[in-house]
């Protein structure tokens, strides 16, 4: 018996792997989102809070994201323009 050949195009393939490696972060992302806003939802109600102050907070929670993240500002904007892409494509 002779061996099975199969011939694959590597970008095609690398394409499809890329793409559900996107959808497992995005469905991951999402669930932390949801659950972000649902504490954000509780707290809001525990402590009256209006929206402005919940927005504010969110915002200044972003700026110290961005100041001290790790891997640095470039990646932090990179990660932010990639899933503003990603909502704009999936609005």
């Amino acid at each position: 018996m002779e061996p099975v050949t199969v011939k694959t195009d590597a970008k095609k393939t690398q394409g499809k792997l890329q793409s559900a490696q996107e959808e497992d972060f995005f469905a991951r992302v999402g669930a932390c989102t949801a659950a972000l806003n649902r504490f954000l939802e509780i707290y809001r109600n525990d402590h009256e809070l209006s929206d402005p102050e919940i927005v504010a907070a969110v915002y200044l929670e972003n700026i110290n994201n961005r100041t001290y993240f790790p891997e640095g500002v470039k990646q932090y904007d990179k990660i932010c323009s990639d899933v503003w892409d990603w909502f704009q494509a999936h609005r």
